[in-house]
């Protein structure tokens, strides 16, 4: 294979890139449309597989001609170039061929009759080689910081152990036996990839981090492993490798990058189907609860191709939220709608459109002469125009978009050649004496934000007890921006008095609640510009004083102080609050929030109650898990909401300080 040969396959692949990407923006267009006609009446595995439409439309080589064909309807320029004298068009090939020939044997009417032709083909010709080498050039450098990347998280990995904890690995082989996947899945400590991942499709690795398995129920970890799993049940990361490689040929493109966000979108919604399909209905809305913990704490997850993680963003927390509400087992299942819808958009899609008139492609082929190489500039001279609207900043952007996640790990020597590094450290060492003692390990970190570059270095103070410190190094102003610490296990007695003083009103509510034992007793201050700058202390208690080791119908509680006493969450379990005053549930309502908050409680007000539905479809075989919800809300905006569960008997099970923006999803109960 000669090189003009080589250049012309090239250029005719280029070809079909640019034709493919604008149908498939068609496509995006069509599936979008579809998706908001059947919102609620199109199960979540449909909307995730309409997008696979595209897949499809992206890897055909060729596609049938059908009158059918949604492309139909935006032929018109083109059928309207194509209207042109074909004798005229003849003329033009023919002068251009004859400039092959000798100088002395050309006609000097010839070429002052055509000389502006040639010289706006030359102009047209230049300019789509000019957009050719620039796609080029960002295929080349999007190849190359991918595999970079996934061979980064790669090496990382491999050096993370395996997780050894029997009970915890038990629990995975039970989720996996239940949903039938006889896969060998090691289970790996996830390192510096804080959210529950799925990492690699031909021999997938599912991901914890440490934390995770620290302050997570027993219960808690089953639905992560539902979740992921599920992952793996449905070749998730294959499906976003083969997505994201299309998208590395239309970098180009962003509405496809947008598809691509999308789609991601609605697999994680799938995925939370599928999950609570093994873990039942009876368990959807605590399967909620978990992922509003998780997204509060791990929203800004990687996204790697190669990785499946469960939080996503908060954008889709009300989405999801909405799905886990309304689910019924059938919900996964085949759906009638879905197939058809599926069918309708492949009918008008997958097709190409029909050419049509006198000077169909066919016409133009047969008049035009036998030189592929001229026949191929004739065809490319239509996306002249196109190709100069398509700034080289785009591909630079797209570009910084997959630099997202960037890490190395250093060596303590590493850390410390660092410029103002030591300077930095004797800063803090200053602040706090004891961490002089701890160990070092560190990585350095590059990442986007704002639409701009950011390098960063992350230390990691660990004592050998229960402290450590995450501390965040500015390469630029070469000092410690913020830190974050973490206290495990502390005594009852060494808990802050205004903490003390919170728990005995907690105390009061059930005479039960004093027989309950300590599980867990943390601390955690962040210095992160937006926060608070409180501490936040969470308690656990239940019957057995272990973590995910009593019986699964433990009474129990979790709560949540900042240093101030002031109660974030409060979780209770099979834990009746038998202490509270009033004769209706709003009333309990009102005196629990009084009890919490002091005289705090008469700034809020009972914003809506949502009741439990008699023709509750989903539970009606059972009774416990209906459930309904009172909201409170305060006369300041900038104080969260407040939320109070209760079953059909009336009992209040439930409360919790919401996360920001709770009205709007109003968790699953809207």
């Amino acid at each position: 294979m000669n090189l003009d040969h080589l250049s012309l396959s090239l250029l005719n692949f280029f070809d079909w890139v640019l034709k493919n990407s604008m149908m498939a923006s068609v496509l995006v267009g069509l599936i979008l449309l579809m998706k908001v006609i059947l919102r609620n009446k199109l199960p979540p595995r449909w909307h995730y597989m309409l997008w696979l439409i595209i897949m499809v439309r992206l890897l055909l080589p060729w596609a049938p001609e059908s009158s059918y064909s949604v492309y139909n309807f935006f032929t018109y320029g083109h059928e309207s170039s194509q209207t042109a004298d074909v004798s005229s068009i003849n003329k033009i090939i023919l002068d251009v061929s004859d400039s092959t020939a000798p100088i002395e044997e050309k006609q000097e009417p010839t070429i002052s009759v055509f000389a502006t032709e040639k010289k706006q083909d030359s102009t047209s010709i230049s300019m789509y080689t000019l957009a050719f080498y620039v796609w080029l050039l960002g295929v080349v450098c999007l190849c190359i910081h991918t595999v970079i990347v996934n061979r980064r998280v790669y090496t990382h990995i491999k050096q993370q152990p395996a997780i050894t904890d029997r009970e915890i690995v038990d629990l995975f082989e039970e989720c996996k036996k239940i949903m039938a996947i006889k896969q060998a899945i090691p289970l790996v400590l996830a390192g510096k990839i804080s959210s529950p991942t799925v990492l690699g499709f031909i021999r997938p690795r599912v991901l914890l981090s440490d934390s995770l398995i620290r302050t997570l129920e027993h219960k808690q970890l089953g639905f992560i492993f539902y979740h992921e799993l599920g992952h793996v049940k449905r070749r998730d990361v294959a499906i976003n490798c083969l997505m994201y490689g299309l998208l590395i040929l239309h970098w180009f493109n962003p509405i496809l990058w947008y598809a691509y966000y999308r789609m991601r979108e609605d697999q994680e919604i799938a995925c939370d189907a599928l999950a609570l399909t093994f873990i039942g209905s009876e368990q959807k809305e605590n399967y909620g609860h978990t992922l509003i913990s998780l997204l509060e704490y791990y929203s800004k997850s990687q996204s790697i191709s190669s990785l499946a993680n469960l939080t996503g963003y908060k954008k889709q927390l009300k989405r999801r939220m909405f799905m886990i509400k309304t689910f019924q087992k059938k919900s996964y299942r085949w759906s009638a709608l879905g197939l058809a819808s599926l069918f309708a958009l492949s009918s008008v899609s997958l097709v190409n459109a029909k050419e049509t008139g006198q000077y169909s492609q066919e016409s133009l082929d047969a008049n035009l002469p036998s030189s592929p190489l001229i026949a191929a500039e004739v065809n490319r001279s239509s996306f002249a125009t196109e190709q100069e609207s398509n700034p080289i900043q785009q591909k630079e952007r797209m570009i910084e978009q997959a630099k997202s996640f960037s890490f190395k790990e250093w060596t303590v020597d590493e850390i410390m050649a660092q410029k103002g590094m030591k300077s930095a450290l004797e800063s803090f060492y200053d602040q706090f004496p004891r961490t002089k003692a701890y160990k070092i390990m560190g990585s350095k970190e590059q990442r986007i934000e704002d639409n701009k570059e950011k390098n960063g270095v992350h230390l990691l103070l660990i004592s050998e007890g229960k402290e450590s410190f995450v501390l965040t190094f500015d390469t630029k102003a070469e000092k410690i921006t913020n830190y974050f610490q973490v206290v495990m296990n502390i005594p009852k007695s060494e808990l802050p008095t205004t903490v003390q003083a919170s728990l005995d009103k907690v105390y009061s509510l059930s005479p039960e609640v004093k027989n309950l034992k300590l599980y867990r007793s943390n601390m955690y201050f962040s210095t992160i510009k937006g926060g608070d700058q409180l501490k936040k202390y969470s308690l656990g208690f239940n019957e057995s004083g272990k973590r995910g080791k009593g019986k699964t119908n433990d009474k129990g509680f979790s709560i949540r102080f900042d240093e101030t006493g002031k109660v974030r969450d409060f979780v209770f379990e099979r834990l009746p609050l038998v202490n509270l005053k009033g004769n209706t549930k709003e009333e309990k309502a009102q005196d629990l929030l009084k009890r919490l908050y002091g005289g705090e409680a008469n700034e809020y007000k009972i914003e809506k109650v949502n009741e439990i539905s008699k023709d509750d479809s989903n539970n009606k075989d059972n009774e416990d898990s209906k459930i309904g919800s009172i909201v409170f809300t305060s006369t300041s905006p900038e104080k969260d909401a407040f939320m109070v569960l209760f079953n059909t008997k009336g009992e209040l099970i439930m409360s919790s300080v919401s996360i920001p923006d709770f009205l709007e999803y109003q968790m699953m109960f809207e």
